[in-house]
């Protein structure tokens, strides 16, 4: 047990990023998320400021937040008629065309005299804003129950966190704990903004893609927090979302998913056979989750990345059986 514990601490110490020319001052390129942030500016939805820095651990204002949620909707701020509808939002500010056009498309509550455009929008506000301003259908959501330990299921952001959570737009860490009330920053935004996109302008099966990738996330979570009868429960979950998806369309992403569902299914396996003292049985599926894995990164350059990440995790804990004294890591 202690194995599997050390060689799953050490080889889930991987980190997601694309290495792109330099575009801010403030952030380096093996940023995992610098991509992002250089995608999000030149499609004019989230910009750095004036002296070339991002600035990912600014909070955001509200103002801000929803700027960035209507762009994301494709909405062009015109014909502003210097109406604000907020008594604490000045005419003459830079965001008065958004609050003023988001208050007549009915995204913002008309039971409030005052907007508070200056104040940290939090996690719940700024899912509210995105969803409404790309038109996700959160009345699909209102029903759903157990989305979170701080989410009660008659709270008016439910549906959003609901939503969020299948397709992993906010990731729900393991302790199973949204923080609806947490600040967000400039990189948490720009992260969930970025997902988002990804879903609205894809196809059915891009949107299931996306929802596995969440569930696969979650899964080495649970490893990582060595959470393992829970990880191995989620693999049910794994193989539902891969087997819906590869019913809607046959193509080179789908079959990768499927191959990195399997991977997943062995690592399982050879979770279960480490529990036991089957080293050799752990061995063997640890070798068929590698082939599921290079498979997966040669069948679909959209997936490629992620089965990439699977298939360094796989050479790590293979090594580490190698190498024993990797296992004095902790």
């Amino acid at each position: 047990m202690m194995f599997w514990r050390v060689a799953f601490t050490f080889c889930f110490m991987i980190l997601m990023g694309v290495s792109v020319s330099h575009a801010f001052g403030d952030i380096v390129e093996t940023d995992p998320q610098y991509d992002v942030f250089t995608h999000l500016r030149d499609i004019g939805v989230m910009h750095g400021f004036s002296d070339g820095n991002f600035y990912p651990g600014k909070n955001v204002s509200r103002a801000e937040a929803l700027t960035i949620a209507l762009r994301t909707g494709g909405f062009k701020f015109g014909n502003y008629n210097g109406e604000t509808y907020y008594s604490d939002v000045n005419p003459n500010a830079w965001y008065a065309p958004v609050v003023s056009q988001a208050y007549q498309m009915g995204f913002l509550s008309k039971k409030n005299a005052t907007f508070r455009p200056d104040e940290a929008v939090n996690k719940a506000e700024f899912l509210t804003f995105l969803f409404k301003a790309t038109k996700v259908p959160l009345e699909q959501y209102q029903n759903n129950r157990e989305i979170a330990l701080d989410i009660p299921n008659n709270e008016w952001f439910a549906p959003s966190f609901a939503y969020a959570k299948r397709f992993q737009i906010a990731h729900l860490p393991t302790d199973k704990l949204y923080r609806p009330a947490k600040s967000l920053t400039r990189r948490e935004v720009g992260m969930m903004t970025h997902r988002t996109l990804r879903l609205i302008h894809g196809s059915e099966s891009t949107s299931q893609v996306v929802e596995l990738e969440g569930a696969i996330k979650q899964f080495l979570a649970l490893l990582r927090e060595e959470r393992y009868t829970e990880a191995e429960a989620h693999i049910h979950t794994l193989n539902q979302i891969s087997d819906k998806l590869v019913r809607t369309k046959a193509n080179q992403d789908t079959i990768a998913a499927r191959a990195i569902s399997d991977s997943i299914e062995h690592l399982g396996d050879s979770f279960r056979a480490f529990r036991y003292g089957k080293n050799l049985k752990a061995i063997s599926s640890l070798h068929l989750a590698l082939k599921q894995a290079q498979r997966a990164e040669m069948k679909s350059e959209a997936m490629a990345p992620f089965a990439n990440d699977l298939t360094i995790l796989i050479h790590q804990i293979l090594l580490s059986l190698t190498q024993p004294q990797l296992a004095q890591l902790d």
